[in-house]
């Protein structure tokens, strides 16, 4: 009997490894630098969290700050990056990771900025403005690149700063006229530091539409998760676009 308990016991422990080790095989996990805090990003990984059950995976999300969640969908750390403007990635980036082709998020780029009301594109892009934008945020960064392509001879003085929550400071200091930076995310930090009667949106340059990524290693992935993620998204509709959530 004893014998018969050891062996039992002894099979238990071999199989558990291999049980853990099918478990991890089995679970999807995306990068997502959409801060975890807001409810747009709980939506956003539930509807990860369905289409991949839909395929028989399961799934997590960790939340990383922009550069590095890109970072690590880009060298295979992770599966995937949660949502992406395809246009903003560098071939660089695309030789590794794929976006998928569904919008899964929409938003805006705004420039922001201590005086309230709108303001025209032209009364902003002037070389006495600076305009700040968050280090690492690859949207901004796109569309800094691209405002200084169209006027390169009046451009601003474009500047970094840390985060959002730096960004408002700069404004509130008056060490900015502006800042640049994605609407729902800047909005979510400005009511976040109750500074909704001092900081204001002046201006939505363009609409922003995001795309999850996959990394190239998992390509198998692709075609299965964009038909679960089109009909979740049939259902509930874009984050962001008058979504059912």
């Amino acid at each position: 009997m004893k014998l018969k308990w050891y062996t039992l016991l002894l099979i238990a422990l071999m199989a558990t490894p291999v049980l853990a080790h099918e478990d991890e095989a089995k679970t999807i996990r995306f990068t997502c630098s959409v801060p975890s805090a807001m409810p747009q990003a709980q939506v956003l990984e539930q509807y990860y969290h369905d289409a991949f059950a839909e395929m028989g995976y399961h799934f997590s999300m960790d939340y990383r700050p922009d550069r590095r969640s890109l970072a690590e969908a880009v060298s295979g750390a992770s599966h995937g990056d949660c949502a992406r403007i395809p246009e903003a990635l560098t071939d660089k980036e695309l030789a590794h990771v794929v976006p998928v082709d569904v919008v899964i998020g929409q938003t805006f780029m705004s420039i922001w900025g201590a005086d309230a009301g709108k303001q025209e594109l032209d009364h902003i892009i002037q070389p006495e403005n600076t305009i700040c934008y968050v280090d690492g945020n690859y949207s901004a960064r796109f569309w800094v690149n691209k405002l200084k392509q169209r006027y390169s001879e009046r451009a601003p003085k474009f500047f970094k700063v840390p985060d959002f929550q730096s960004a408002i400071r700069m404004l509130t200091l008056e060490r900015a006229t502006h800042c640049l930076g994605v609407e729902v995310i800047f909005r979510n930090v400005v009511q976040q530091v109750n500074a909704q009667d001092s900081i204001h949106e002046n201006l939505r340059l363009g609409q922003i539409e995001a795309s999850p990524l996959i990394h190239k290693h998992h390509a198998h992935l692709i075609e299965p998760f964009t038909v679960a993620l089109r009909k979740i998204i049939d259902e509930r509709g874009i984050i962001g676009a008058n979504a059912k959530q």
